[in-house]
């Protein structure tokens, strides 16, 4: 399963870097803040990563990839 997320993970970079774009601005409508022991974070739903990766252009995953 490794292997199948970092060839996702490398489309994703590859469609970040052709675009001139930020992962921030692709995922920021899917991100929200939390607390986690006294931290702050923002999360990204599992939706919302499938979503992001979509709106790049990438939309031809396998039922396997996503």
């Amino acid at each position: 399963m490794i292997d199948v997320a970092e060839k996702i993970f490398i489309r994703v970079a590859e469609q970040i870097i052709h675009q001139s774009t930020t992962v921030r601005e692709i995922f920021k409508s899917s991100l929200f803040p939390a607390v986690i022991d006294g931290d702050e974070y923002e999360l990204l739903t599992p939706m919302g990563l499938l979503e992001g990766v979509k709106d790049l252009g990438i939309d031809d995953l396998s039922e396997l990839e996503v």
